[in-house]
């Protein structure tokens, strides 16, 4: 045992020395170096190709990768890519992909000017270049090629390029790409095909055709999985406008998740690593959906829960035998909180979003006709048999037991919500509240229809313009802090009669998107108090996209920042009164913000 101690003695000096002989600055960054995680050759030969997918589909505007179906390129393409088993073959695979749909684009394993390309323009030649835009109200993106009147420029959106402007050079892994994303063009065809490019054409679409006659469509095949995550991730890199605002390696994400797609075997895990990819976005519109039967609805059981005081406490219920203010512990025997808080793992947004949609996504069911609770009552667990028999007509519904629509609580005191079509304000509900002592606005949740402007409308002498709406205008890839914006706010006019009394707005992370325009303007121009909890930090127009196999997502298009320039998104709208639900609150069926705002409007 002393022959040990010595020899343990003597490694540890012979480590502390070795240590001495290092510079300091090498230990300290040893040991602050964060350790990236080693992927294999497979799925860095994928992130390849994966890179320059993105730049060639979405940059390059020539006819063929105007004509290819991307979708059936890109299944095909990682099935291509996998047979590759060194750099050489790499090389190979990736030329016989892209060459025959970007004949002008150059891959090599050393740094070249690209050769394929002239500076010197054909007669009669105009020039080409894509333009990627959506609509204010569209749930698309819309991408056309636009043609110049000449060879000399062309415009796009407020900015004049020339030919071999923009040209993209990126050195990916060990593979140099040039790409240029302008072409001559003739005719209104591009200039840069020859006959071994069409002919490579022919043969690269034979092989998809030949490849897709004889393949799983489904979610497993690791090709499909694959795909999905390739699309969905130039997607975001090249057209998300929050990058600014959520500093991530979103780089780094695509590796990841290209593994993570090896790792798992069907379309339940396939979804569960796309909305793990997603969610590191922070994004509360984001949302994948599944192989959806239409004529099979989503269902929810008939009550609601909030996560108040670290418990999973409910809030509202159809359900006779359970309450508000019990606290759910098991659903179908699984831990309840920890089922909540796997959601939220997989569910983008702030905190608040995460809760309440993870609270949401807990109790709803599109296959199961009921499930076993228990619940926790005063130190009484009891079990219940509850049914998936509500159907919700939005994504948020059934946070509180609301009162009617429009209702007068109190003497001179007015309660209303714009959560039902039906509840439109007419001239008399405006005369009365115009005479009200106060009005309590519930914004908790998705207002519908114009009701909540033309509201807004009686409360000021003044035009209302609503938060900054910025459209991308995606030039440059790779989120270039070059592309602009376009500005589409709208406003509010003034209408008689004004409101005098004291106004209240409720609020709380279920007001997200259109809630929180409403929101902000209520902010910026102190038309109220706010009363509640912070909003849900996420708005802006959102984006659409169907993806191989059947899944579609949806993401926010549309960059939104509060009037003043500052964020909103990822932030929300702040109360003026932060008023927390309690499970005692709760239990005794009592609306504490709600509470808070008569106490407000009678103390004034």
């Amino acid at each position: 045992m002393r022959n040990f101690n010595k020899v343990i003695l003597f490694v540890f000096i012979i480590f502390v020395a070795a240590l001495l002989l290092i510079p300091e600055k090498k230990v300290q960054e040893t040991i602050g170096k964060k350790h990236e995680p080693e992927y294999g050759n497979e799925v860095k030969n994928l992130e390849v190709f994966a890179r320059i997918y993105g730049y060639v589909r979405y940059f390059h505007p020539s006819d063929e990768a105007a004509n290819i179906d991307w979708d059936e390129f890109a299944i095909y393409g990682v099935n291509r890519i996998k047979q590759a088993k060194n750099e050489e073959e790499l090389l190979r695979a990736l030329n016989e992909l892209f060459t025959p749909i970007a004949p002008t684009i150059s891959l090599s394993s050393q740094k070249v000017v690209n050769p394929n390309n002239s500076d010197k323009a054909p007669k009669n030649a105009v020039l080409v270049i894509w333009q990627h835009q959506r609509d204010f109200q569209s749930f698309d993106y819309s991408s056309e090629r636009i043609y110049s009147e000449n060879s000399n420029s062309i415009m796009l959106f407020d900015q004049s390029f020339k030919y071999g402007d923009n040209t993209i050079n990126k050195k990916i892994e060990k593979i140099h790409l040039s790409l240029p994303t302008i072409l001559f063009s003739v005719s209104e065809q591009t200039i840069g095909s020859t006959k071994e490019s069409k002919k490579n054409l022919k043969k690269l679409e034979d092989n998809i055709h030949q490849y897709l006659s004889d393949y799983d469509s489904s979610y497993d095949n690791e090709d499909v999985r694959i795909a999905n995550v390739i699309i969905s991730w130039n997607t975001f890199q090249h057209f998300y406008p929050y990058f600014k605002e959520i500093p991530i390696d979103w780089v780094g994400q695509l590796p990841k998740s290209i593994q993570a797609m090896k790792n798992v075997k069907n379309e339940e895990g396939t979804y569960d690593v796309m909305r793990n990819m997603a969610a590191q976005l922070k994004d509360g519109h984001i949302g994948y959906i599944q192989n959806i039967n239409p004529s099979v609805a989503l269902f929810k059981i008939p009550i609601s829960v909030k996560h108040v005081e670290r418990k999973l406490v409910v809030t509202f219920s159809e359900v006779k035998e359970i309450q508000p203010g019990d606290v759910l512990l098991k659903l179908d025997g699984k831990d309840a909180l920890k089922e909540f808080k796997n959601l939220m793992k997989q569910t983008s947004g702030t905190i608040q979003w995460k809760e309440q949609q993870a609270a949401f996504n807990l109790l709803a069911s599109q296959d199961q006709p009921e499930a076993k609770l228990i619940v926790e009552r005063d130190g009484q667990l009891i079990t219940v048999d509850a049914p998936y028999n509500y159907q919700p007509t939005k994504f948020i519904d059934y946070v509180y037991d609301r009162k009617k629509d429009f209702s007068e609580i109190e003497p001179g005191i007015y309660y209303i919500n714009f959560f039902s079509d039906d509840n439109q304000l007419d001239d008399n509900m405006i005369s009365k509240l115009s005479e009200a002592k106060g009005i309590i606005v519930d914004i908790r949740g998705y207002p519908r229809g114009d009701t909540p402007k033309v509201f807004l409308s009686h409360l000021t002498d003044r035009k209302l313009d609503t938060a900054r709406f910025l459209k991308l205008q995606p030039i440059f890839p790779d989120h270039s802090d070059k592309n602009g914006y376009e500005n589409g706010s709208w406003s509010i006019e003034p209408k008689q009669p004004k409101i005098k009394g004291k106004v209240v707005f409720l609020t709380d992370a279920s007001a997200i998107s259109y809630s929180e325009t409403i929101m902000g303007i209520v902010e910026h121009y102190k038309l109220g108090e706010i009363v509640g909890e912070p909003t849900a930090g996420t708005n802006g127009n959102v984006v659409q996209m169907f993806l191989p196999g059947g899944m579609k997502f949806y993401w926010t298009g549309l960059k939104v920042v509060k009037h003043d320039g500052s964020q909103h998104h990822n932030v929300g709208i702040s109360p003026t009164v932060p008023v927390k639900n309690t499970i005692k609150g709760l239990t005794e069926k009592r609306d504490e913000q709600l509470e808070m705002a008569i106490k407000l409007i009678k103390e004034n």
